[in-house]
């Protein structure tokens, strides 16, 4: 289970860094990291009106303001340029979510 575990995280954060690289040097953990790309989508919609929700998923004022900015001077790739499928990379993040409910059942 743990290298799955590990599999899931490597190709979810190599595939969403390609669009948005500068949220995983925001965000250290994986988890939150999981939750934030499903969140955001495509970090070019992100707006003023994101910010209550990124301090709800962040839990930090300044961390929320920290993705906002990033976003609108992110150097990544458009969401539709990304070889990989979106809905593919979705269901990957949205399995990720759930893993650490699967490892405590384990």
């Amino acid at each position: 289970m743990t290298f799955f575990y590990s599999f899931i995280h490597r190709s979810g954060s190599e595939w969403y860094g390609w669009h948005f690289p500068e949220l995983v040097k925001i965000i250290g953990d994986n988890y939150s990291y999981a939750r934030l790309a499903k969140y955001i989508k495509n970090k070019s919609l992100l707006s003023e009106a994101n910010l209550q929700e990124l301090e709800e998923l962040t839990l930090d004022e300044g961390k929320a303001k920290q993705i906002l900015d990033a976003a609108r001077s992110s150097m990544g790739m458009k969401a539709s340029l990304i070889a990989t499928p979106k809905k593919i990379l979705l269901l990957l993040l949205l399995f990720y979510k759930q893993v650490p409910t699967f490892r405590t059942l384990t």
